[in-house]
């Protein structure tokens, strides 16, 4: 019976290590779906501002979710609406932006509220500003990454332990 429960402990441990490697995973995705974002801005700015598209057309070649499903929104609603919607709907839970904090957020809604409406230069100062906001973001979320996921595996594992402490 010693064996089972040891086992048991084992297991239990090593579940709840999970629990918390995949919390921690939260913080790397958040990071990852930043610097992608920030990659696409970019590209938007080419694409805009270099190649001369029309914004729909620089919204579907930015090659990111958000801005493809933007793009696809302007038929029937402004820039600022179809960009906000977009980022509403895949930042709900299991879509591409759902790692994203209401911070992040709020770069996303920055550019929604100025895109496509001034000249050229002005453009160009948004989309800069929107890139240096991502990256100071994206920086941040390393940070934190680094930081948290050590400390949810650890504080996984030894929840994990004091577990199969209680059950042997």
């Amino acid at each position: 019976m010693t064996g089972v429960r040891v086992l048991a402990a084992l297991i239990m441990t090593a579940a709840c290590g999970g629990v918390g490697y995949s919390a921690a995973r939260t913080q790397t995705r958040r990071r990852r779906a930043l610097a992608e974002l920030g990659q696409a801005v970019d590209r938007l700015e080419i694409n805009m501002l270099e190649q001369r598209l029309p914004l729909a057309e620089a919204l579907r070649r930015a090659g990111h979710p958000l801005f493809e499903r933007a793009a696809k929104g302007l038929d029937e609603l402004p820039p600022e609406e179809s960009l906000r919607r977009a980022a509403e709907e895949l930042s709900a839970r299991m879509g591409p932006l759902d790692a994203l904090t209401r911070d992040d957020m709020t770069a996303i809604h920055h550019l929604a509220g100025e895109l496509g409406r001034y000249d050229a230069h002005r453009q160009r100062l948004l989309l800069h500003e929107t890139r240096g906001e991502l990256r100071a973001l994206e920086e941040q979320a390393a940070r934190q990454a680094a930081e948290k996921n050590r400390l949810y595996v650890s504080l996984g594992a030894l929840g994990g332990l004091m577990l199969s402490a209680a059950l042997i």
